[in-house]
């Protein structure tokens, strides 16, 4: 998939996993998980340390192998409210599943917090293009739906929010440490000569705010979206154009909905992990 908001004849569907399934139309990725299938749950085993820590942890770094890292998660989520339970719930499954659905952009984040144990600060998400040649930054919203709301309307009101977020993260002149934050996620994800091309990017765009310019940038707006209910892709687009459009301004963007009927079962299957 070539994430540009001008191509209009991107239309596909697959299976990511068993009860896992994505369509993918023009910008926008749609991804419904009716389950947690084993395959699925295996997944999040197989990547959960590298996408938490880094994939030098997942190494072998002493203390932080699966074990330790599936508590850790469980405790930074068991001490949470349960409306950063979700959002939290949201920008994990966004790890996990961006790489797959969207697969020209590598990830150059991790997704604790390094000083605490609080929801991350900075950009949700950064993102190298595979050629090396620029940037993308995301911001995840996820909430569950309220009764008299369709999951198409919540979906567009998240990606809203985040186009909002995402913007005044982007614009906002002195908010330095956004980017150094990036910088040293990218050290622990990316090696060179990506590691270098993302440090010479992410410092270039930290300038360019700092000065108030406004130059070119890539955006994934991600909703999360928990309810029985499912939307698709013509269902969202419908919600869309019922509105004002995402007047975000952004160059490229990506609109990716990700659809669960609860954060519970998540939660569930981590709690359970770090018992064994």
């Amino acid at each position: 998939m070539t994430p540009d908001t001008k191509s209009t004849d991107c239309a596909t569907s697959a299976k990511l996993f068993k009860g896992v399934a994505h369509h993918v139309d023009d910008q926008l990725v749609v991804v419904m998980i009716d389950g947690l299938s084993d395959e699925l749950c295996q997944s999040i085993r197989d990547h959960l340390v590298s996408i938490c820590r880094g994939p030098a942890a997942a190494d072998g770094v002493p203390g932080w192998d699966y074990k330790s890292t599936v508590r850790e998660l469980h405790t930074r989520l068991d001490s949470k409210p349960r409306n950063l339970r979700v959002g939290m719930i949201g920008e994990l499954l966004t790890h996990l599943l961006s790489p797959i659905v969207v697969p020209r952009l590598v990830q150059a984040s991790v997704y604790f917090n390094k000083e605490e144990r609080l929801h991350k600060k900075g950009f949700d998400l950064t993102y190298l293009e595979d050629d090396s040649s620029c940037l993308w930054y995301c911001e995840v919203k996820s909430g569950e739906v309220l009764a008299g709301t369709s999951v198409a309307t919540k979906a567009v009101q998240l990606l809203r929010n985040a186009s909002s977020d995402l913007i005044e993260k982007l614009t906002t002149t002195k908010r330095a440490s956004l980017w150094d934050a990036a910088i040293n996620d990218a050290m622990l994800v990316l090696t060179n000569p990506e590691l270098g091309k993302a440090k010479h990017l992410l410092s270039a765009d930290s300038v360019e705010a700092a000065n108030g310019a406004n130059w070119k940038r890539h955006a994934i707006l991600t909703a999360g979206v928990f309810d029985s209910g499912r939307a698709g892709t013509d269902e969202i687009r419908a919600a869309l154009a019922g509105t004002q459009q995402l007047n975000t301004g952004f160059t490229k963007e990506v609109w990716l909905v990700i659809q669960k009927s609860t954060y519970q079962a998540v939660l569930d299957f981590f709690s359970a992990e770090a018992q064994i």
